[in-house]
């Protein structure tokens, strides 16, 4: 028992040294409060990400940071680390019964019209205990991309990011036979490793008011892992190389401006699986209003989520002069629970 007691204490340390603090949900404060619809937009310092074509649009240079975190039950999260990181409670049964998962995320760098710099990471966490089994998976993507864009023609821009990734993945499984100790399973892993990625973007203004946007996702991105898994029963270490392919994804969309201070925008996606979702097909629309000599906007979107209700999105966006605020939030469901989205950034537009 001893030994087990080891090992869930383990599984804190994955998570404190092998794990980034930063992870996967939607990156940019415009772009998820308009609901995800943002392939045929991507004019602001998110674009490198939505779609480097993008960047063509930007005036001169903009720097922009941002961070999110989304959750579908926290508590347990904190609960679940609090009993692994407090040596007097590593008594199994101590540890409530439940899922809980974190989703964290960052953003940031510098763009330029036709060149940007610029990193984002995505990190996953799920917690999952019930009865006297114990799992925790975890993961983390962290991509420094060098994004190059032009425009072909009057109409048509291209563009292409240059990603270096650097990735972790690992976890952590206890699982309890009270009959029969040698029965029980105690065991955690942990890899890390490194990999290139390319992104590749068009977009073409059909007209003053319409564009047109596409996006290739992680084309060629794989990352090779060094695992190691380690039984704490029996105290045998196993070291394993790992090929994993990048989640890639596809994008198309368009957007509308019938008004100077109105924008729609709508793109259909398609999404490997990840840690918490599965591999599906993304339905995103959008809406901008701005104010105020564009001083003020408020963004709605709205997307669709596989086997789950459709997830609502909301966002505020404040300029003065050149400082761009942004704040967002999204409210969706997995496994019939509520999970909560909260973004923010803040950029300068040269």
């Amino acid at each position: 028992m001893k030994r087990i007691a080891i090992s869930i204490f383990s599984i804190l340390i994955l998570l404190s040294v092998g794990i980034p603090a930063y992870g996967s949900i939607g990156f940019g404060t415009r772009a998820m409060g308009m609901g995800g619809a943002f392939t045929a937009v991507a004019d602001d310092e998110s674009a490198f990400y939505w779609n480097p074509a993008g960047i063509t649009q930007v005036r001169f240079a903009s720097l922009m940071f941002g961070v999110g975190a989304q959750g579908e039950d926290f508590d347990f999260i904190e609960d679940t680390i609090d009993n692994l990181d407090d040596a007097k409670r590593l008594d199994f049964h101590d540890f409530e019964d439940g899922r809980g998962y974190l989703n964290l995320g960052l953003i940031g760098g510098i763009t330029t019209r036709y060149v940007g710099v610029n990193f984002y990471s995505e990190t996953s966490v799920d917690t999952e205990k019930e009865g006297l089994r114990l799992n925790v998976k975890a993961s983390s993507f962290n991509y420094g991309a060098v994004t190059i864009a032009a425009n072909i023609r009057e109409k048509i821009a291209v563009g292409c990011n240059i990603k270096k990734v650097i990735a972790g993945k690992g976890g952590g499984l206890v699982e309890v036979n009270e009959i029969t100790l040698e029965d029980s399973k105690s065991t955690t892993s942990y890899g890390d490793g490194d990999g290139m990625a390319f992104d590749l973007g068009v977009l073409y203004r059909l007209s003053d008011q319409v564009k047109l946007g596409f996006i290739a996702r992680n084309i060629g991105g794989e990352i090779d892992f060094d695992v190691t898994t380690t039984n704490h029963i029996t105290s045998e270490e196993l070291k394993d190389p790992e090929t994993v392919d990048l989640p890639r994804e596809y994008a198309v969309g368009v957007s509308y401006r019938p008004f100077k201070n109105t924008l729609l925008a709508g793109d259909i996606q398609k999404c490997d699986a990840r840690l918490f979702t599965k591999e599906q097909t993304r339905i995103r629309i959008g809406l901008e209003q701005t104010a105020l000599w564009n001083i003020f906007a408020l963004r709605l979107g709205a997307y669709t989520n596989k086997d789950e209700s459709l997830a609502f999105t909301a966002g505020l966006g404040f300029k003065l002069g050149p400082l761009a605020i942004g704040l967002a939030g999204v409210r969706e469901e997995y496994d019939g629970k509520k999970a909560d989205e909260a973004l923010a950034t803040v950029g300068i537009r040269f």
